[in-house]
């Protein structure tokens, strides 16, 4: 970022170039900041200059020439396109015309623009305690104001977020009609099956699970994995088909600071991250709202509890009934759907809850937020 050691913040730059110009008519005119090329600015600076409105009988003043208009159009495009590579958020801020306290960066913008295509998913990595997590909440709370509903595999202190430790948690959330995303964490130590045993079970499952999220009829999910170094610690399948890479730089100061790559018509997201080819840097995230912010001491699981997925997930769609499909630990197939596996209650929004967490649901079902909805005589 730019130095602002004098005091003066480049978000109100504009504001005082202007105030100057207005007491001093030699003062330099604002869009000259708009011009890299040293050349080119000192010849602006004296058509600016020079500039008689008696002349130029087709325009009062500079302003509304032509010359104005590209310098403003395509050098303010390549000026903020340079800052957001740069990471400077600063001069983003003034370009925005606001100041930097209360403009939300034009790089996180652009990466909430990207993660509201529709099954669009994004892989996160970096080391332990460099900020991955509450990177992501910051994500998915900009995500929930756009109108999508959370899934995710790491409780927070509210019930705008659906919480579940589960493959089949995780699918029925993506049935359910509307946009959504899905946040998987340590999806490094939970989604590794194919190194070892249950490889097969764990590979089948994961490939129908990204098909499921991209051909839900009514609505699809988009999907956020972390993970820790990402060569070998993510399953291939989702470093073949993220559309963005993230990774973040470090711990300390370097916390607010992550390089994000994307996918392109050539490169993977993930071949762009191993060329190092960024899409842009930031270097000043901002902190996730408190409502949004999880305990980074939790250890976030996630179990694949799908025993048959071949035949569980068919058309993009966890089936209903596919506890059927289950083993008992002796091998025998199962004759019921297991019960209360899921809390029964239902959020404010209509949506079933999430928590399948057996030892925070009561002897009904319910966990402590929806007891109220038990219904003795309902069979429940």
């Amino acid at each position: 970022m730019s130095d602002n050691s004098d005091g003066l913040n480049e978000a109100f730059l504009r504001e005082k170039l202007e105030r100057d110009r207005e007491n001093n008519e030699a003062a330099p005119h604002p869009i000259l900041g708009e011009i890299d090329d040293p050349v080119a600015r000192s010849a602006v600076a004296k058509i600016i200059t020079a500039y008689d409105e008696g002349i130029a009988d087709d325009y009062r003043d500079f302003e509304e020439t032509p010359l104005y208009r590209l310098i403003k159009s395509h050098g303010s495009g390549m000026a903020m396109a340079r800052d957001v590579e740069e990471g400077n958020l600063s001069r983003i801020s003034y370009r925005k015309g606001a100041p930097s306290s209360s403009v939300e960066t034009y790089g996180m913008d652009a990466l909430m623009s990207e993660m509201m295509q529709p099954a669009h998913s994004m892989l996160v990595i970096g080391a332990k305690g460099s900020g991955k997590t509450d990177f992501v909440e910051r994500v998915i709370s900009e995500l929930y104001g756009n109108g999508l509903d959370v899934w995710q595999n790491v409780p927070v202190n509210h019930s705008d977020s659906e919480f579940g430790e589960t493959l089949s948690s995780l699918l029925e959330f993506a049935k359910q009609p509307g946009d959504r995303v899905a946040v998987v964490d340590e999806f490094s130590t939970k989604g590794t099956g194919y190194a070892g045993s249950g490889a097969i079970d764990v590979e089948q499952a994961l490939q129908k699970t990204i098909n499921a999220f991209r051909k839900n009829p009514d609505g699809s999910t988009r999907t956020i994995w972390i993970g820790h170094r990402g060569h070998a610690d993510v399953h291939p399948i989702v470093r073949e088909n993220v559309q963005l890479v993230v990774k973040k730089a470090g711990k300390g100061s370097k916390k607010k600071r992550a390089i994000v790559y994307r996918s392109d018509e050539r490169n993977s997201a993930w071949e762009q991250y191993e060329d190092d080819n960024k899409w842009f840097v930031l270097k000043d995230i901002p902190q996730s709202p408190r409502r949004w912010r999880a305990d980074t001491d939790y250890f976030a699981n996630f179990v694949w509890d799908l025993d048959d997925p071949a035949k569980q997930i068919q058309r993009g769609q966890l089936i209903d009934g596919w506890e059927a499909f289950q083993e008992d630990a002796d091998g025998s197939e199962n004759d019921s759907s297991p019960i209360h596996d899921r809390c029964q209650g239902e959020k404010e929004n209509g949506n079933r809850c999430g928590i399948t967490d057996p030892s925070r649901l009561g002897p009904n079902g319910y966990c402590q937020y929806h007891r109220d909805q038990h219904d003795p005589d309902g069979g429940e």
